[in-house]
Protein backbone atom coordinates (compact mmCIF):
# COMPACT_ATOMS: atom_id res chain seq x y z
CA UNK A 1 0.00 0.00 0.00
CA UNK A 2 1.37 3.43 -0.92
CA UNK A 3 1.42 5.66 2.16
CA UNK A 4 3.02 8.71 0.55
CA UNK A 5 4.61 9.58 -2.77
CA UNK A 6 3.89 7.42 -5.80
CA UNK A 7 4.93 4.14 -7.35
CA UNK A 8 5.13 3.18 -11.01
CA UNK A 9 4.46 -0.31 -12.34
CA UNK A 10 6.32 -1.08 -15.56
CA UNK A 11 7.28 -3.88 -17.89
CA UNK A 12 10.48 -4.34 -19.90
CA UNK A 13 10.81 -6.22 -23.15
CA UNK A 14 13.90 -8.18 -24.21
CA UNK A 15 15.40 -5.09 -25.87
CA UNK A 16 15.09 -3.08 -22.67
CA UNK A 17 12.16 -0.99 -23.90
CA UNK A 18 9.88 -0.04 -21.04
CA UNK A 19 6.16 0.58 -20.81
CA UNK A 20 4.47 2.13 -17.81
CA UNK A 21 1.48 0.01 -16.90
CA UNK A 22 0.11 1.88 -13.91
CA UNK A 23 0.88 4.43 -11.23
CA UNK A 24 -0.25 4.23 -7.62
CA UNK A 25 -0.82 7.23 -5.41
CA UNK A 26 -1.27 7.39 -1.61
CA UNK A 27 -4.04 5.06 -0.46
CA UNK A 28 -3.71 2.79 -3.48
CA UNK A 29 -2.19 -0.65 -3.49
CA UNK A 30 0.58 -1.88 -5.69
CA UNK A 31 -0.85 -4.77 -7.73
CA UNK A 32 -2.25 -7.42 -5.45
CA UNK A 33 -2.24 -10.42 -7.80
CA UNK A 34 0.49 -12.33 -5.89
CA UNK A 35 -1.56 -12.01 -2.71
CA UNK A 36 -4.30 -14.07 -4.32
CA UNK A 37 -2.40 -16.62 -6.41
CA UNK A 38 0.94 -16.82 -4.58
CA UNK A 39 2.92 -16.31 -7.79
CA UNK A 40 5.38 -13.63 -8.71
CA UNK A 41 4.17 -10.36 -10.15
CA UNK A 42 5.13 -10.42 -13.84
CA UNK A 43 6.24 -6.78 -13.96
CA UNK A 44 8.34 -4.40 -11.86
CA UNK A 45 7.43 -1.60 -9.49
CA UNK A 46 9.56 1.37 -8.44
CA UNK A 47 9.09 4.62 -6.60
CA UNK A 48 7.99 7.22 -9.16
CA UNK A 49 8.85 9.88 -6.60
CA UNK A 50 10.06 9.53 -3.02
CA UNK A 51 7.57 7.10 -1.51
CA UNK A 52 6.70 5.30 1.70
CA UNK A 53 4.96 1.97 1.31
CA UNK A 54 3.47 -0.58 3.67
CA UNK A 55 4.25 -4.20 2.77
CA UNK A 56 1.98 -6.94 4.03
CA UNK A 57 3.21 -10.55 3.61
CA UNK A 58 0.80 -12.90 1.84
CA UNK A 59 0.16 -15.12 4.89
CA UNK A 60 -0.80 -12.08 6.99
CA UNK A 61 -3.01 -10.79 4.17
CA UNK A 62 -4.84 -14.12 3.91
CA UNK A 63 -5.34 -14.25 7.68
CA UNK A 64 -6.60 -10.65 7.68
CA UNK A 65 -9.05 -11.43 4.85
CA UNK A 66 -10.59 -14.26 6.84
CA UNK A 67 -11.19 -11.94 9.81
CA UNK A 68 -12.22 -8.90 7.76
CA UNK A 69 -13.88 -9.99 4.48
CA UNK A 70 -14.30 -6.34 3.40
CA UNK A 71 -10.52 -6.31 2.82
CA UNK A 72 -10.94 -9.04 0.21
CA UNK A 73 -13.79 -7.10 -1.40
CA UNK A 74 -11.61 -3.96 -1.54
CA UNK A 75 -8.67 -5.87 -2.99
CA UNK A 76 -10.87 -7.48 -5.64
CA UNK A 77 -12.35 -4.08 -6.50
CA UNK A 78 -8.82 -2.63 -6.90
CA UNK A 79 -7.91 -5.59 -9.12
CA UNK A 80 -11.04 -5.06 -11.25
CA UNK A 81 -10.28 -1.34 -11.66
CA UNK A 82 -6.71 -2.17 -12.67
CA UNK A 83 -8.01 -4.77 -15.15
CA UNK A 84 -10.29 -2.17 -16.75
CA UNK A 85 -7.33 0.24 -17.10
CA UNK A 86 -5.23 -2.51 -18.67
CA UNK A 87 -7.99 -3.35 -21.15
CA UNK A 88 -8.23 0.32 -22.18
CA UNK A 89 -4.43 0.40 -22.54
CA UNK A 90 -4.44 -2.80 -24.60
CA UNK A 91 -7.13 -1.41 -26.88
CA UNK A 92 -5.18 1.82 -27.35
CA UNK A 93 -1.96 -0.07 -28.11
CA UNK A 94 -3.64 -2.36 -30.61
CA UNK A 95 -6.03 0.03 -32.33
CA UNK A 96 -4.63 3.57 -32.11
CA UNK A 97 -1.58 5.21 -33.60
CA UNK A 98 1.13 6.69 -31.42
CA UNK A 99 -0.01 10.15 -32.49
CA UNK A 100 -3.58 9.37 -31.38
CA UNK A 101 -2.36 8.04 -28.02
CA UNK A 102 -0.16 11.12 -27.54
CA UNK A 103 -3.04 13.47 -28.46
CA UNK A 104 -5.26 11.76 -25.87
CA UNK A 105 -2.47 12.05 -23.30
CA UNK A 106 -2.06 15.77 -24.03
CA UNK A 107 -5.78 16.40 -23.73
CA UNK A 108 -5.93 14.87 -20.24
CA UNK A 109 -3.88 17.40 -18.25
CA UNK A 110 -5.05 20.29 -20.39
CA UNK A 111 -8.76 19.50 -20.14
CA UNK A 112 -9.57 22.76 -18.34
CA UNK A 113 -6.84 25.04 -19.66
CA UNK A 114 -5.20 26.03 -22.92
CA UNK A 115 -1.57 25.60 -21.80
CA UNK A 116 0.16 23.04 -19.65
CA UNK A 117 3.67 22.14 -18.67
CA UNK A 118 4.69 18.70 -19.85
CA UNK A 119 5.84 17.32 -16.50
CA UNK A 120 7.19 14.08 -17.86
CA UNK A 121 10.26 13.72 -20.04
CA UNK A 122 9.71 12.45 -23.57
CA UNK A 123 11.12 9.11 -22.34
CA UNK A 124 8.49 8.93 -19.56
CA UNK A 125 5.72 10.07 -21.93
CA UNK A 126 6.82 7.39 -24.40
CA UNK A 127 6.78 4.74 -21.71
CA UNK A 128 3.27 5.71 -20.64
CA UNK A 129 1.86 5.44 -24.18
CA UNK A 130 3.85 2.41 -25.28
CA UNK A 131 6.43 3.82 -27.65
CA UNK A 132 9.94 5.32 -27.63
CA UNK A 133 11.20 8.88 -27.05
CA UNK A 134 12.06 9.54 -30.70
CA UNK A 135 8.51 8.74 -31.81
CA UNK A 136 7.07 11.06 -29.13
CA UNK A 137 9.37 13.86 -30.33
CA UNK A 138 8.33 13.30 -33.97
CA UNK A 139 4.65 13.12 -32.98
CA UNK A 140 4.88 16.37 -30.99
CA UNK A 141 6.48 18.07 -34.01
CA UNK A 142 3.75 16.67 -36.29
CA UNK A 143 1.01 17.95 -33.95
CA UNK A 144 2.70 21.34 -33.99
CA UNK A 145 2.94 21.32 -37.81
CA UNK A 146 -0.76 20.42 -37.99
CA UNK A 147 -1.54 23.52 -35.94
CA UNK A 148 -2.98 21.59 -32.99
CA UNK A 149 -0.34 22.67 -30.46
CA UNK A 150 2.49 25.12 -29.89
CA UNK A 151 5.68 24.01 -28.15
CA UNK A 152 8.03 26.14 -26.14
CA UNK A 153 10.43 23.95 -24.21
CA UNK A 154 8.23 21.83 -21.92
CA UNK A 155 5.24 24.22 -22.25
CA UNK A 156 2.53 22.97 -24.57
CA UNK A 157 -0.22 25.31 -25.67
CA UNK A 158 -3.25 23.73 -27.26
CA UNK A 159 -4.11 26.02 -30.14
CA UNK A 160 -7.25 24.16 -31.15
CA UNK A 161 -8.56 21.20 -29.19
CA UNK A 162 -10.86 20.06 -32.03
CA UNK A 163 -8.18 18.61 -34.32
CA UNK A 164 -6.36 17.20 -31.28
CA UNK A 165 -9.62 15.52 -30.20
CA UNK A 166 -10.20 14.18 -33.73
CA UNK A 167 -6.66 12.74 -33.79
CA UNK A 168 -7.15 11.21 -30.32
CA UNK A 169 -10.44 9.62 -31.37
CA UNK A 170 -8.73 8.07 -34.41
Amino acid sequence: MVLSGATRVYSLDRRGREITIDRQMPGESVPELPLFDGGNYPVGAVAAEPARVFVLPRDRFLALMSVRPQIAVSALRATAIRMRRLLVMLEAQALHTVQARLAACLLRPAACRAACRLEETNDASASSIGTVREVVSRSLRALKEQGAIDLSGRLITIRDARPLTMIADG
